[in-house]
């Protein structure tokens, strides 16, 4: 029982060293004006999709009232 506690915690430390690895790349990436450019322009991209969002129903809000005006 108490090597499978002990294989169990060095599986854990293993885990928790590759965690600590990917993070540090993850980190390291971020710092790399490329990509945060990018993270950047994405984000952009999704503040003007809802806007389009928006204005479209805006637009289908006024056609609906100029149509129904025009009866």
């Amino acid at each position: 029982m108490l090597q499978v506690a002990s294989s169990e915690a060095t599986g854990l430390v293993e885990e928790n060293k590759q965690l600590k690895r990917k993070n540090e790349q993850l980190m390291t990436s971020l710092k790399n004006p490329d990509i945060m450019k990018t993270v950047e322009l994405v984000e952009e991209i999704e503040k003007w999709k809802r806007k389009a969002k928006r204005l479209q129903i805006i637009n289908e809000a006024l056609c609906d009232k100029l149509n129904n005006d025009e009866h």
